[in-house]
């Protein structure tokens, strides 16, 4: 998800919200903190070609940013992006085509293939397990309190990883209902979903290093409002950010937030006791509101964009189906953004287009729906994510294989020959796309769990423990008391981490003997200060 130029805008509605304080709303810091890793790993992977130095960059953006940012109190939460819907397979996997055919082009220059951090791929499974060996040695120091709690939703977990923040945010409340929140991640729209979801957060922007406190623009909004009830503005401010933007489902066409807002204000002085979203348990969009919504817009010249030769005119018409279907998934990515979590991960917009409001406001025109209570509801129905390494198969071009486990090579080569056979054919790519949930998986592929930090991890590899500095004040061997450790199922359904699918074997550490002086003798000593010279020249 993402809408261009949101936190920009958001200064302009509410200034007062943004502030340079890491102390909290007590003034001590902040109780949870939690971490959209995602934006981070993308900047580690723009700055250097080598997989090792990745971890390496990582390690070091991840460490200034907390550094910067707040000191946890109780919890640390890590996130990454996990096998995603069907909605957003088309584009990623058109981002993911364009890239490798760049990379090819520029053949001979050393460069990391982005690629690599697709959910299912060799790499982003090192890319979980370096963020255990890291929360497991920076936060073992000295200076956050005991016990603290640290977990990791890495890429196996489906989701992507501005939900898993809201879910876990909302997971903690039921516990803990007056504990405070700070979200570190550079993604705009985090905003409207902890707004909608009542979640008292303050988030930390990455790249401008400022605080954006989310019970201020709540304020800002009652006091805009005041005889409206707080979560019925939050619901529809979402929903006006989803209008907006978002990678996902295609943004109604002709619009700025700027507008949606605009007319939001209109529509409310007009229609004070209506409201674009219902309030109830699945997210449903009020068609009758809608229309009066787009209506005023469209009266007033708020809604669509201006050109210079003025107002857009909308010629091309769209059928009632369609905008019911475009509907429908804009109140599906709602629900998902209120739980932290989608239940049906088959959702799929089909049309290439979104409607504008001209046309939704001819559609409810011609089916008299304008003046009725027709709600459009998200689907109820649960369908599964793909696993990750169907997904890498899916997202990534043949010519990549071995960025994913051999034994799924068959699958990627099938699919993308269908694929490639459908071509520009949106309706055939989106019927190899729905089948990728029927097809036999190679090998078994079991649930996968949240990784819980309980102490200095012994079962990473060891290759993985050399690229990640000692944090100082840290000893590997001390301060194994400072976690509770505990185990978590949640979600639809998850899949397994990759030491279950390889039956990996925790390596054991052998017991160093203590050195023996008597046995060391003069001759062992010249050999190897022989041994070191011939070294040393050899390198020069």
């Amino acid at each position: 998800m993402g809408i261009q130029g949101f936190f920009a805008w958001l200064r302009q509605l509410t200034p007062a919200a943004f502030s340079k304080s890491r102390l909290g709303p007590r003034g001590r810091g902040f109780d949870h903190v939690l971490v959209d890793c995602n934006h981070l790993i993308h900047r580690a992977a723009a700055a250097t070609h080598k997989k090792e130095k990745v971890l390496q960059i990582l390690s070091g953006l991840l460490w200034k940013n907390f550094q910067s940012a707040t000191t946890p109190a109780k919890s640390v939460f890590f996130a990454v992006d996990g096998p995603g819907p069907l909605a957003k397979m088309i584009e990623q996997r058109r981002r993911r085509v364009d890239s490798h055919a760049k990379i090819l082009k520029k053949e001979g220059k050393a460069m990391f293939h982005p690629g690599n951090l697709t959910p299912g791929c060799h790499f982003m499974n090192r890319v979980d397990d370096f963020l255990v060996l890291f929360a497991s040695r920076a936060f073992a120091v000295k200076k956050w309190k005991k016990p603290l709690s640290v977990t990791v939703s890495g890429s196996r977990v489906p989701g992507e990883g501005e939900l898993k923040l809201i879910q876990e945010a909302k997971h903690l409340m039921l516990k803990r209902s007056n504990d405070s929140y700070a979200f570190i991640t550079s993604d705009a729209d985090i905003v409207a979903l902890a707004l909608a979801s009542s979640l008292p957060a303050q988030i930390y922007n990455t790249f401008s290093h400022d605080f954006f406190d989310v019970q201020t623009l709540a304020s800002h909004l009652s006091a805009l409002f005041p005889t409206c009830p707080p979560n019925r503005i939050a619901r529809d401010f979402a929903l006006l950010t989803m209008f907006s933007g978002g990678d996902s489902i295609p943004k109604m066409r002709h619009v700025s937030m700027s507008g949606l807002w605009a007319t939001y204000r209109l529509f409310k002085r007009k229609h004070p006791d209506l409201y674009l979203t219902v309030d109830s348990d699945r997210a449903g969009i009020h068609i009758g509101a809608l229309f009066k919504y787009c209506q005023a817009g469209l009266d007033a010249q708020t809604l669509m964009a201006q050109h210079q030769h003025g107002l857009v005119h909308e010629d091309a018409s769209m059928s009632q189906t369609r905008i019911e279907e475009w509907l429908k998934c804009m109140a599906w990515v709602l629900d998902g953004g209120l739980r932290g979590v989608h239940l049906d991960y088959s959702v799929l917009y089909e049309g290439e287009l979104a409607p504008s409001p001209l046309q939704i406001v001819k559609m409810c025109s011609a089916t008299s729906s304008s003046e009725g209570d027709q709600v459009v509801y998200a689907s109820d129905s649960t369908v599964p994510p793909l696993c990750p390494e169907m997904c890498a198969a899916a997202l990534l071009p043949s010519g990549l294989q071995p960025f994913i486990p051999y034994a799924f090579g068959d699958i990627m080569s099938q699919v993308n020959f269908e694929l490639k056979s459908a071509g520009n054919d949106q309706a055939a790519t989106i019927k190899v796309l729905r089948s990728l949930q029927s097809r036999t998986l190679p090998q078994v592929v079991k649930p996968a769990k949240l990784i819980c930090v309980s102490h200095n991890r012994l079962d990473i590899p060891e290759p993985l423990r050399l690229t990640v500095p000692l944090v100082p004040g840290f000893t590997p061997n001390r301060d194994t008391s400072r976690y509770t450790a505990f185990h978590l199922e949640r979600g639809i359904v998850d899949y397994s981490d990759w030491y279950q699918m390889n039956n990996f074997v925790p390596p054991v550490r052998k017991k160093r003997e203590p050195f023996d002086r008597s046995k060391w003798d003069n001759d062992q000593e010249d050999a190897l200060l022989d041994k070191r010279k011939v070294k040393i020249a050899s390198s020069l």
